[in-house]
Parts: structure tokens; sequence; C-alpha cells
């Protein structure tokens, strides 16, 4: 039979000993304690905002005793909760000090050089999900006080002095743009930048130089090279995850390897008894 005991009140942060060992909640012998709720009234908290919170608190407290209560009265036979416990602990026992041998013994340098034999050898698995593109783009609020200037420079920025304008402009006026032409980027990272309908993934390829305007902003974008879909993407957009991947191999070996290390040693100490 479900037995709740259940005391929800409305009065003001209780304070001394006597208010520390309040009972608020019985659920079957399971008891909530005022003093297990430490810490989660903030200071200055009006007696009407605390018994909210402690109220609160209390009818979930309850709810999930109700629902432990009830999985363990209807527990398979079979459940060995004591083994699931030390698997878990072992595990994380086990992962805690794999994280150590890691961060203290393993070299998580990774040259370019083995980036680019990486590269080389899986670049026929690499595919791209979604275009990705190499672009210039520049957002000025259209009353800017050079505005009228860089559109000029914009108009003709094939000519390298002109971007050398632009660069030395975004420097000086500490303006979020992306200038580096050989940076990749994904057309969905893009289109997120523009107005909505400006450019999709679709028509990427189609959009030319342009100077727009959009709610008081001025947008200049200049294109340089677009990949499409499933094409083979440069080294160079791949190279954080070429990284990674090489770290993962790497931790794998060098875990295997220190595992073979101590088992050996406790072989030779003879610590370790196998028994027929």
């Amino acid at each position: 039979m479900l037995c709740i005991v259940l005391f929800l009140f409305d009065c003001g942060t209780p304070s001394g000993e006597s208010s520390g060992i309040k009972l608020l909640a019985e659920v079957e012998g399971e008891q909530l304690y005022l003093s297990e709720l430490e810490g989660m009234i903030p200071p200055g908290s009006t007696s009407e905002d605390s018994s909210l919170i402690i109220n609160a608190f209390v009818e979930k407290w309850v709810r999930e005793a109700v629902l432990l209560n009830e999985a363990e009265r209807n527990v398979p036979k079979d459940f060995n909760i004591d083994q699931l416990v030390r698997d878990y602990r072992a595990s994380l026992v086990k992962n805690n000090y794999e994280n150590i041998l890691i961060d203290q013994l393993m070299d998580s340098t990774v040259t370019n050089a083995e980036i680019g034999n990486f590269y080389e050898a899986n670049r026929e698995y690499f595919r791209l999900n979604e275009p990705i593109i190499r672009y210039w783009l520049l957002q000025l609020p259209e009353n800017h006080s050079e505005i009228n200037e860089v559109k000029k420079w914009w108009q003709q920025i094939s000519k390298e002095e002109n971007q050398e304008k632009i660069l030395d402009f975004v420097g000086r006026n500490s303006i979020d743009a992306k200038l580096k032409d050989s940076v990749w980027y994904e057309v969905s990272e893009l289109i997120e930048e523009l107005p909505t309908g400006w450019m999709t993934k679709a028509n990427v390829a189609t959009v030319t130089n342009f100077i727009r305007k959009d709610e008081g902003v001025e947008y200049f974008f200049r294109p340089f090279q677009v990949l499409q879909k499933n094409a083979t993407p440069p080294q160079s957009f791949l190279k954080a995850k070429i990284k990674r991947a090489i770290l993962h191999q790497r931790k794998q070996k060098f875990l295997e390897e220190k595992k073979e290390e101590m088992y050996t040693r406790e072989l030779r100490q003879q610590k370790i008894k196998i028994y027929n």
C-alpha cells in the first residue's frame, strides 16, 4: 500500500536548528527534510518566493520517490543492480584514469605532414554533405560615414589596391567581416548571415558580386569558388576533422600499448593468477 505524507506550507525561509530538521515529505519511509534544500533559495527571497520554490521541489521529489518505489517493486528477478553499480563504477574509474594517462603522457601534437598523409590516404572517402564556398562578406550600416568610399572600392574589387583599402578600412574600424579568400565555409553558414531568400544551396554557384541593402544594412559580397555536394573538399577545409581522427587513432593505440605494458608488468611480478 502506497503511503505518502506531504507537508506543504506557506511561510518564509525557516532558520535555526528546529527549522533545519523540519520534515517536508515522506514516501514509504523515505523522508525529505528542509535541510536538504540548503542553498536552493536565493538570498533575499520573499516568504512567498521561498514557499513556491520549496513546494515545487517537494512536489517533484514526491513524484520521483513514488516512481522509484514502483520501479523497485517491479524489478525482474534477474535484474542484478549491484552488478550494474559495480560495472558502472569500474567504467568511471577506468575512463578517468585513461584520461589522466592521455593528458599526461600522450603526444597530442599533429603535424601538417601527418594531416597531409592522412588526407592523401583517405581522400576517396571524403565527400561533401553540402556545398562549400570561399568568399568575402562585409556588412555595414547604411549611414556609415565611409559607406560611399567602400562602395567604390567594392565595385572595382578585382584591383589589388582596392582590396588593400577595404582590408585597411575594416582594420581601422574594428568591423567583423570575412575577408580571407583562402578559407572555405559551408554554404549553410553563409545563408544564415544573409537576409532570407538571398541565397540557397541550389543557386549559390550562380550568385556573383553584389552590394545590397536590407533593413538599414549594406551587404558587400564577393564569391571566389564553390564546390558542390559530393565533391572532394580541399585539405584545408578538413584540417580540424583530420586532426581529430588522427588523435582518436593515436589515443586507441596509446591505450592498448599502456594496457599491454601494465599486463606484462603484473605478469612479470607474478600478481596475475589464472586458474584452469
